[in-house]
């Protein structure tokens, strides 16, 4: 049987400057769930995914994993991977470095394997590939990680509808075994991937029920 494991923020604050960004913000994040998290562009969605992953210190609260707290997460082997917004993996490689760079045994590179994009491009430099290639590739990549938590910042923009149908599947499968939390500005598919839902504005979190709520709290009309 997989173990449970839990991510949280608590009484998260940040500031920029005279900017108070994120006022005491708590968030949870568990193995076998995908928790999905909107907001506006500003808001504070891509610095709380950091002070999560331990790249950025919040002016108050903490970061606990199974009740311990813990700094600096991405230090922690297997505890968190974390997809930025736009790709970041190294052009000058091709995936199959990047696998073994990771260190993935010969069971995840078997998984991987069986997507078309992989096989197609398994060779291929990362730089010769379109952004949307790019960064489906990633979100696979960290995906099939064996780390507890995966946090995708963005894993749907530059996707063609086509990718889309791809990565849903994936993010819904790997959640069996580790916990996600995305966020992306379409909404929808936030939405269908989620097992819960939040709404991140003016700088504390709201639980979402579907359209209805998003249009309660006036994210879209």
């Amino acid at each position: 049987m997989t173990q449970h494991h839990v991510l949280e923020g608590d009484s998260i604050d940040f500031r920029y400057g005279d900017h108070s960004v994120l006022t005491g913000v708590y968030i949870k994040c568990e193995t076998g769930k995908v928790t999905g998290l909107l907001g506006r562009n500003g808001t504070g969605k891509s610095t709380l995914f950091n002070i999560l992953f331990g790249t950025a210190s919040p002016g108050g609260g903490s970061v606990r994993w199974n009740s311990k707290y813990v700094r600096s997460a991405f230090r922690k082997n297997g505890l968190v991977s974390y997809m930025p917004q736009f790709p970041s993996i190294p052009g000058h490689l091709s995936f199959k470095k990047l696998l073994k760079l990771f260190g993935y045994d010969d069971d995840q590179v078997e998984e991987v394997l069986s997507y078309h994009l992989v096989k197609k491009h398994f060779t291929t430099r990362i730089s010769n590939l379109s952004t949307g290639e790019r960064k489906l590739l990633e979100a696979l990549l960290l995906l099939h990680s064996r780390s507890h938590f995966v946090l995708l910042d963005e894993p749907f923009s530059f996707l063609s509808p086509l990718q889309v149908e791809q990565l849903l599947p994936v993010v819904r499968s790997q959640a069996r075994t580790k916990g996600i939390l995305l966020t992306d500005h379409r909404y929808q598919q936030v939405i269908d991937s989620s097992d819960t839902v939040l709404l991140l504005k003016n700088g504390s979190v709201h639980p979402i029920q579907g359209i209805d709520g998003l249009k309660s709290l006036g994210y879209i009309r």
